[in-house]
């Protein structure tokens, strides 16, 4: 599996906390929703198109998991469906067949030892990212001489008059003091500054990113770095 495919259902993962699993085999139904339990998700379950599409109906999801090969070609009615309700939610296709499809597409060969241990892989990552959020609490954060109160969004050089930044500035300044000295990528920024718009640009950081430097230059230990079309790095 590629590591732009192990990333896009690292995303998906890390922004759904319901889950549709439309599989119609029971052993493999079972594997799945068992340890996507176990890592907190809320699951729900369908054996076919058709009671998937009733489930559909009634309830909101944030990620839908469809059995490829499911009876009577109800995969592709049922993804149908999902567009034509126009739902933005995103859909991971199970399939044994290297093929293509417009949505992310997982591809096995011994499903236990591909699917459930990349899935493992990136929950874990993602629980562990996820710790690093668990901070709220926090009220103060400092890079260099520079102390940021992300509650009222001040940036303050040592004994300085504090500067007011935007709240998109705090969020971006926050998140990079967070991985200090290391590369924070477009998707993570997307998710976490931008909600996942997925129209901001790089170019459209780089301007955030660029203020930012101008307000951090007191202080010539700390940096902002980039790598073009990649992500931001601070160090301080």
């Amino acid at each position: 599996m590629t590591k732009n495919f192990v990333n896009q259902i690292d995303q998906l993962l890390k922004i759904s906390k319901r889950i549709l699993l439309v599989e119609h085999d029971p052993i493999r139904r079972s594997e799945i929703f068992n340890f996507l339990k176990q890592q907190k998700h809320e699951i729900f379950v369908a054996k076919d198109g058709m009671s998937a599409s009733e489930k559909i109906n009634v309830d909101t999801y944030d990620l839908f998991i469809i059995d490829k090969n499911l009876p009577y070609n109800d995969a592709m009615t049922l993804y149908r469906s999902i567009k034509n309700k126009r739902l933005n939610t995103p859909v991971i296709f199970i399939t044994d067949k290297k093929e293509e499809c417009e949505v992310a597409m997982i591809e096995y060969n011994n499903f236990k030892e591909n699917f459930i241990s990349t899935l493992k892989s990136i929950i874990e990552n993602t629980l562990q990212a996820k710790s690093q959020d668990d901070d709220s609490n926090k009220e103060t954060y400092t890079i260099g001489a520079f102390t940021l109160d992300p509650k009222f969004r001040l940036l303050r050089y040592k004994d300085n008059a504090p500067v007011k930044l935007t709240p998109k500035e705090t969020k971006l300044l926050k998140l990079l003091i967070k991985f200090n000295n290391k590369l924070v990528d477009k998707n993570t920024l997307q998710q976490k500054v931008w909600y996942n718009d997925e129209n901001i640009s790089f170019g459209s950081m780089n301007v955030y990113i660029s203020r930012l430097r101008k307000l951090l230059k007191k202080d010539k230990n700390v940096n902002i770095t980039n790598v073009y079309k990649v992500g931001f790095k601070i160090s301080g």
